[in-house]
């Protein structure tokens, strides 16, 4: 039971890095946590100071919305693109841990659990979104979700999953590094494929 659950963390977060990727973000690492088996933790680095406040900014609207509305206006204008881009990002974990447990030829309602900080996070972005951006869409939280399962069930996109997924699990304490990280996409053909 102990071995599925670390299975299970090391695809939740081999489906937010996959994601990461996709929007042009990297992982710095990426970590499960021993004494909690199906859990984990990935460090992003997001390429530039100004998207890494605007991403802290709207992960805490719901919170402090002055985070948000104290950013410079042409930070702020980058909403919409980031917004959609780290939604992406938080809802690849769930995805991936979904056709991890229902298999990835599972047609209908994927059983997708949301939930914790990258929920919390997703909605504090929608949030942010529909009260800061026009024509935000009503239903961003389910069509990004939507696009998300699409994509992850990409032939060549599940086998990189697969692929870091084994190769976290393979990793001493269970635990890579930026280069490892890149160094599994790069195996499996994923780094290319999002050239």
């Amino acid at each position: 039971m102990t071995e599925k659950l670390f299975e299970q963390g090391a695809y939740h977060e081999s489906g937010h890095i996959i994601m990461a990727y996709l929007s042009k973000f990297k992982a710095d690492n990426v970590s499960l946590i021993l004494n909690d088996p199906g859990s984990g933790f990935t460090k992003f680095d997001y390429g530039d100071f100004r998207i890494t406040l605007l991403i802290a900014a709207m992960q805490n609207y719901s919170k402090d919305p002055s985070i948000f509305n104290e950013l410079d206006s042409n930070i702020k204008n980058a909403a919409s693109q980031v917004g959609f881009k780290i939604a992406g990002t938080l809802m690849g974990g769930p995805v991936s841990e979904a056709f991890y447990k229902s298999g990835i030829d599972f047609n209908g309602e994927l059983p997708i659990e949301m939930s914790g900080p990258d929920l919390m996070t997703v909605e504090s972005i929608d949030l942010c979104l529909s009260q800061k951006t026009l024509n935000h869409d009503q239903n961003f939280i389910y069509n990004t979700l939507t696009g998300v399962v699409s994509l992850i069930k990409q032939e060549s996109v599940w086998k990189s999953i697969e692929h870091l997924s084994a190769t976290i699990l393979k990793s001493p304490n269970k635990q890579l590094s930026r280069l490892e990280i890149e160094d599994s996409l790069n195996q499996s053909g994923y780094l290319n494929f999002i050239k």
